[in-house]
């Protein structure tokens, strides 16, 4: 048994034969929250977290 998965939910992943497992991701969201933090940080603030979490899911096809 083999899964196969990809990062991104590129539209042919779920077009080809094998229908391709991925990780779709909000490159809005990211983009947004990279901002925040970045602005926080250089405007001094000293509660940053060292990880965030931006929520992702799971397409599942044929593949996993």
């Amino acid at each position: 048994f083999l899964a196969i998965s990809g990062v991104v939910d590129f539209e042919i992943a779920g077009a080809s034969a094998l229908g391709l497992t991925s990780v779709p991701s909000d490159g809005d969201q990211m983009g947004r929250t990279a901002a925040y933090l970045i602005h926080n940080y250089y405007s001094g603030c000293t509660d940053i977290p060292k990880v965030t979490n931006i929520n992702y899911s799971i397409l599942q096809r044929n593949s996993a």
